[in-house]
């Protein structure tokens, strides 16, 4: 997955679709198929990642524990259910975890345990390596956590994982957050973690891409005061150090949020939010040479996304979508022309927004929603070619779910996954449900 899944407690719809522009070909729809139980209820369960194969193969991995927190993973192969999930050795204390696959179905998780950043690998049909610590952050009076982890995988198994560091709470001195990164290869072997934003401002949100040549691209948001924000981007060629960060906005009101999608060729987009009396979202692309585009506006966009994410099909076409202040959920896809849609009505997202598109172009979104008191998992599917399906509740309306993630695999069936628990409860557990067409 290209988004981090942070711990999220157990404690923690109308459908409507409606398009700006000629909508695209009708094609064959499916359906979501009930949620069913993918772990049994457990004490601290904790919200998913999902991860798919090129073979097919669905990966669900959460943290599980109170004190003695483990990463827990089931799978679940084309037409068959879910396994029995299993502990996963060396996990000890994770508290964060992302996942992905290269081209032969060999399994890389990277976790943060403490103040660590962990990578364990597992080859197809094997069994879990060692783990191996890539860094550690610093202790002492300016003390930080790695958070909100990234993590890319190319088809022959080179790696990058990026993340900030967060000040650790633990005294009064306040350290400025920071984004790092590191590259590993198939063989196991990490380079040293990097420091890659500047030491002058605080650094959020970073995202991680490897093209098919190995070389590693991490684009963050760094901070200027309180109110300014600008995106930046770094990369690293097989062989070589990490380049200068270079700016790819400029500093603009309640920038961020930015968002990357990437293509084996080395193809990427980057979007993010722009705030202030002109609101909307921007988007640059850069070519498999290297060139970044000037940047554009989406249009027809007015108000400032609370939650934006981008995916990108394997001709190039890009998908976005956003939440705004009115909590709805809008997707956009540029074919000849950019196509708007809104999926969700008023009042449909609670917390989060996950977008995943495949080479085809199918594409899944998934998102926290809010029923009364109590919360939902729901997600919308569309076929390539085709139009955007109605926003679905797919968690039981009777328990609280939160920490929807969503994947999608080549043939474009699209699995969503939370953790759901009674409203009050400590114990909570895994469920998922799938899309398929019929």
């Amino acid at each position: 997955m290209r988004r981090s899944r942070l711990l999220l407690s157990t404690l923690l719809s109308v459908s409507i679709a409606g398009g700006l522009g000629t909508a695209p070909a009708a094609a064959e729809q499916g359906a979501w198929t009930p949620a069913v139980d993918v772990s049994e209820p457990a004490r601290f369960t904790y919200a998913p990642d999902l991860g798919v194969s090129p073979q097919g193969v669905t990966l669900a991995v959460w943290p599980r524990g109170d004190e003695r927190l483990h990463l827990w993973a089931a799978w679940r192969r084309p037409g068959q259910p879910w396994s029995t999930p299993r502990r996963v050795p060396g996990t000890r204390g994770a508290r964060e975890v992302e996942a992905a696959y290269d081209r032969d179905g060999d399994l890389v998780l990277a976790f943060t345990s403490g103040r660590r950043v962990r990578v364990i690998r597992r080859p197809a049909g094997g069994s879990w390596g060692l783990p191996v610590t890539v860094h550690r952050t610093v202790a002492g009076v300016r003390g930080t956590l790695p958070a909100s982890l990234d993590l890319a995988v190319n088809g022959v198994g080179r790696a990058v994982v990026a993340w900030e560091t967060l000040d650790d709470d633990a005294d009064a001195t306040y350290a400025r957050s920071r984004v790092q990164a590191a590259v590993g290869g198939p063989g196991g072997k990490w380079s040293r973690a990097t420091t890659l934003s500047s030491a002058r401002r605080s650094a959020y949100a970073a995202r991680a891409a490897v093209s098919r040549t190995g070389q590693a691209v991490v684009v963050w948001d760094e901070l200027a005061g309180n109110r300014r924000a600008r995106v930046t981007t770094a990369s690293r060629d097989r062989g070589e150090g990490w380049t200068e960060s270079r700016a790819l906005s400029r500093w603009l009101p309640n920038a961020g949020d930015s968002t990357l999608a990437a293509l084996p060729s080395g193809k990427l987009a980057v979007a993010w939010s722009i705030g202030g009396s002109t609101p909307g979202i921007a988007l640059r692309r850069r070519s498999p040479e290297g060139d970044w585009r000037r940047t554009k506006r989406i249009p027809g966009v007015k108000t400032e996304p609370w939650w934006l994410a981008i995916g990108m099909d394997g001709q190039g076409a890009v998908t976005l979508a956003w939440s705004n202040r009115a909590k709805s959920v809008w997707v956009a896809q540029q074919d000849q022309r950019w196509q708007r849609t809104l999926v969700a009505p008023s009042g449909s997202v609670f917390y989060g927004l996950q977008l995943e598109v495949n080479l085809a172009g199918d594409a899944v979104v998934g998102w926290d929603g809010r029923s009364g008191d109590d919360h939902l998992a729901q997600a919308a599917y569309r076929a390539h070619g085709g139009p955007w399906g109605p926003s679905t509740s797919l968690s039981d309306p009777r328990g609280d779910a939160g920490g929807a993630a969503v994947a999608i695999a080549g043939d474009g069936t699209a699995t969503a996954a939370w953790v759901i628990g009674r409203p009050g409860s400590l114990a909570g557990r895994i469920q998922a449900s799938t899309y398929g067409m019929g």
